[in-house]
């Protein structure tokens, strides 16, 4: 993962600060996701997909070594709660 970090910073002219944000990391995931498929790989395949996905918590934090799963609740948006898990990497956090 710290690899793919500093080819985000060299591949794109936001620089190193916005790269070091989880906002600017994800932004370049997905601006270059061709050249660098395997992170956006690993968080799509282990984060939920729909209304009350959890995702693959066991995937994300055991195998995975540079991310981390975080559980997102949004009490009051519907009639119901909605959760979902997102697994983002390790340098973003709530």
């Amino acid at each position: 993962m710290r690899e793919a970090i500093d080819q985000y910073a060299l591949a794109t002219p936001l620089g190193q600060d916005a790269v070091n944000s989880c906002v600017g990391l994800l932004q370049n995931v997905t601006n270059y996701f061709q050249a660098n498929n395997e992170t956006l790989e690993e968080i799509l395949r282990n984060s939920g997909k729909d209304y009350n996905d959890l995702g693959r918590y066991e995937d994300c934090t055991y195998e995975l070594e540079d991310f981390h799963y975080i559980l997102v609740t949004v009490p009051k948006a519907f009639p119901i709660p909605i959760s979902l898990g997102l697994c983002v990497p390790k340098i973003c956090t709530i």
